[in-house]
């Protein structure tokens, strides 16, 4: 009996077994349930729309560039080349050499590094006195001055002449560094290319070197400008109204110089273009017409040697 017992609970504990296994691989191994069906697309459905704001503007057509367009113009600097009276052009012919009379004395007043805003005071004050003046030019300023062309022809138009003072005015540059008889021969040409273009054709050969050619001009120097047509003019009276304050002052420099110089018949003055300038100026005239000296302007047709060093080539 016991025996029997035995092998009944080993015959449920294998059935037993068997149904857990099946029934864990079920829970492994299930079938997925069907999707369900998509639902159908409606023929009549209408979707929301954006606020009806009204039908879109047209877009706007391309300006038309027209013919007779007036563009922008830069500020006016002058008359264009073109456009300057035909006395600008021929200076020269039209104003010949100065007759000067054996034994007469004459001046030439001479103003270094314009233009600059005293330019046009200078010229009115001239212009009081019924004077003519020899205006060096800086380069430098020529091209920074909004005003050069008109300044420049101004100064032609009223019978005075221009020369040339270099670009730079740089002493190391122009008389000390390699090659520097030609930096000073170059910035001299490229002036003079500049006042021929601003004031439609007129061509100066007159130059002034910056500080004067006594302890600036070396040998190389006086060769280079001795074989170019450029001529030189340094001065025998000078102001130094750069330096000196007082119209008094400028005076009794003035008459200094010319007791040095023991008072030559033709006398080159120095000027610059400095606020004390236009006050010293009137002055400076009267003393020298006190003196009976008749005012000139350079001509080329009356050159005449003045340069520091007495050179004779210059």
């Amino acid at each position: 009996m016991a025996k029997y017992l035995q092998i009944t609970a080993v015959i449920c504990f294998f059935l037993l077994g068997c149904t857990t296994v099946k029934i864990h691989d079920a829970g492994d191994h299930h079938t997925p349930p069907l999707p369900e069906p998509e639902p159908e697309l409606l023929a009549d459905y209408d979707p929301p729309r954006v606020p009806d704001y009204g039908p879109d503007p047209e877009p706007e057509p391309a300006p038309e560039l027209l013919a007779d367009y007036d563009l922008p113009r830069v500020p006016d600097f002058g008359p264009e080349p073109e456009d300057i009276p035909e006395t600008h052009n021929v200076w020269l012919t039209l104003r010949e050499a100065p007759h000067k009379e054996p034994g007469k004395r004459y001046a030439y007043l001479t103003f270094d590094d314009g233009p600059s805003q005293n330019t046009h005071l200078i010229l009115d004050v001239l212009a009081d006195h019924q004077i003519f003046g020899t205006f060096f030019f800086l380069g430098e300023r020529v091209l920074e001055n909004e005003n050069s062309a008109e300044i420049l022809n101004r100064v032609l138009a009223e019978g005075h002449f221009i020369g040339l003072h270099s670009m730079t005015h740089d002493f190391q540059y122009l008389y000390r560094a390699p090659g520097a008889n030609l930096n000073f021969y170059n910035e001299m040409r490229e002036l003079q290319s500049i006042i021929y273009e601003l004031t439609g054709g007129f061509e100066t050969n007159l130059y002034r070197p910056p500080y004067g050619t006594r302890g600036a001009f070396t040998s190389e120097h006086i060769v280079m400008m001795s074989n170019s047509n450029l001529k030189c003019w340094d001065w025998n009276i000078d102001t130094e109204d750069w330096r000196l304050r007082t119209v008094e002052a400028i005076l009794e420099k003035v008459k200094a110089d010319m007791r040095t110089r023991e008072d030559p018949d033709i006398v080159v003055i120095l000027f610059h273009e400095n606020n004390i300038t236009i006050e010293a100026l009137p002055y400076v005239i009267r003393h020298f017409l006190d003196l009976d000296y008749s005012f000139l302007p350079y001509h080329p047709g009356n050159h005449f040697l003045m340069n520091l060093n007495s050179h004779p080539d210059l």
